[in-house]
């Protein structure tokens, strides 16, 4: 599920730029020449890693301020899954930032920004054959929360179940056995940083959140709200059971941007993709293809076969002032 883009309604707060801030998504490695003067948020973000019997990790996140000027050039490169992006200067502001990518269960880490943080675990395989109960993706962790344990991670498969995907703001739900039946319970997505009104922001006391709950960020720099690329941070993806006699389940909710997909069960194929820099369910028994990483960055739901379906990294350049 990729990163939707929408135009930003923000001006300048310092009113000499009458414009919307620009927004300049790189996917590609590429050079990057400002065609406008001003001060950009710069977040680089790692490939996320690809799943085996263990959900693959997400991948690293950096973030950096700079004051750039029309007259600069830098250098952006884009890791594929499972691979470092970069971001360093040609000419302008010096600058050198990477973001690794994320691994099996390991999320990758960052270096170089004002914030740099690591990508959350994905899930592992709770009992059984390894690739009959995989763990979902991990996620970026773009707010800097804390990972593993009740933070945030891929959910662990079980039961012939795959684990739900990690979040950015919340860990995936671990598959289970349900009560009533044994049928196999598939992990729910990890939850988002969504604050209920669209708007989210990166803060000094961070406080980590339930799956499929909400949490506002803010930034301590001149009140800059960022991720405005984001149009509505979403929850996580959900499941039930609708049949214990053959093991039905259907969807119940689609991960929105930040929302981990639900894992999967005995080869039905309904595992889910993450929502943007969040991770996939884990593939279920039997079921050969896990849910794709969230673009960016996202980890891959485990899976029984060889395959690349994290997602690929990025760099994206949000103004927060221009002139």
């Amino acid at each position: 599920m990729g990163i939707t883009v929408f135009p930003t309604p923000t001006s300048s707060s310092g009113g000499g730029y009458s414009k919307p801030l620009p927004f300049c998504p790189i996917s590609t490695t590429s050079t990057w020449c400002p065609a406008v003067s001003g001060c950009v948020a710069v977040h680089v973000i790692g490939g996320g890693g690809n799943g085996c019997c263990f959900g693959g990790g997400g991948g690293g996140y950096s973030l950096k301020f700079l004051t750039v000027t029309d007259s600069d050039c830098y250098c952006a490169t884009v890791g594929a899954a499972a691979s470092a992006s970069c971001f360093c200067n040609i000419s302008g502001a010096t600058v050198s930032m990477t973001s690794c990518g994320g691994a099996h269960n390991l999320g990758g880490c960052a270096s170089g920004g004002d914030f740099n943080h690591c990508g959350s675990p994905g899930g592992l395989s709770n009992g059984g054959a390894n690739t009959e109960r995989p763990g979902g993706g991990g996620a970026v962790n773009i707010f800097g929360l804390s990972l593993g344990g009740s933070g945030l991670e891929g959910g662990n498969g079980g039961c012939d179940a795959g684990g739900g995907g990690s979040g950015v703001g919340g860990h995936g739900g671990q598959a289970y056995c349900f009560s009533l039946c044994s049928a196999p319970m598939p992990g729910q997505g990890g939850g988002s940083a969504w604050d209920g009104s669209g708007h989210v922001c990166i803060c000094t006391s961070k406080t980590g959140n339930n799956p499929g709950a909400a949490a506002a960020f803010i930034l301590p720099r001149c009140g800059y709200q960022l991720f405005r690329f984001i149009s509505q941070w979403g929850p996580g993806g959900g499941s039930q059971i609708t049949s214990c006699f053959c093991n039905q389940q259907q969807t119940t909710s689609v991960p929105g941007p930040g929302g981990g997909g639900h894992g999967g069960h005995n080869g039905n194929g309904i595992q889910q993709n993450g929502g943007a820099f969040a991770g996939g369910g884990g593939a279920g028994k039997d079921t050969g293809v896990p849910g794709y990483g969230g673009y960016p960055g996202g980890g891959s739901g485990g899976f029984n076969l060889s395959g690349s379906y994290g997602a690929y990294g990025a760099v994206l350049i949000e103004y927060v002032d221009a002139s």
